[in-house]
Parts: structure tokens; sequence; C-alpha cells
């Protein structure tokens, strides 16, 4: 048996993985090419520097930022669900 959510939950939330799209999409261009090449592709950060043109020091820092990002985008997402 299935028990009704909680008051304020909703009962068909947004998947995880179309958040993080969402989030990925509203990412600045250098940051979401990054990421789609170091995670999308599974490109290791040298070869994503060479495809992007910039050092693997620059592409570590690309994908660090974005994930920084994703990570408080989903947490506040997350935290907007719960109110």
């Amino acid at each position: 048996m299935v028990s009704n959510p909680p008051d304020g939950v909703s009962q068909d939330p947004v998947p995880l993985d179309e958040q993080l799209w969402a989030l990925v999409r509203e990412l600045p261009e250098r940051q979401r090419i990054a990421v789609a090449l170091r995670y999308g592709l599974d490109l290791s950060h040298a070869e994503v520097a060479r495809h992007m043109g910039t050092t693997p020091n620059a592409s570590r820092r690309l994908v660090s930022d974005a994930l920084k990002t994703l990570r408080g985008g989903l947490a506040s997402e997350n935290n907007e669900e719960k109110i």
C-alpha cells in the first residue's frame, strides 16, 4: 500500500536527471561544453582541454566551477520542494 506524501510535497516530483539537465543548460557556455565533454563523452581533462583549445588545468577549473554551480542548484531545488 502506498501512502500519500506529506503536505507540501509534490506527488509527481521532477526526476533528478531532468533537474540536472535543466541546470546544465543554464551553465555558461564554456562550462557546459567542458561538462559535456568530460562526463558525456568521458574524456580526460587533457582531451577536454585539447578540444576546447585550453590547458588541462583550465579544463579542471571549468568542470569544477560547473559542478559547484550544479550542486548548489540541486540543493536549492530540493530545499524549495520541502517548503
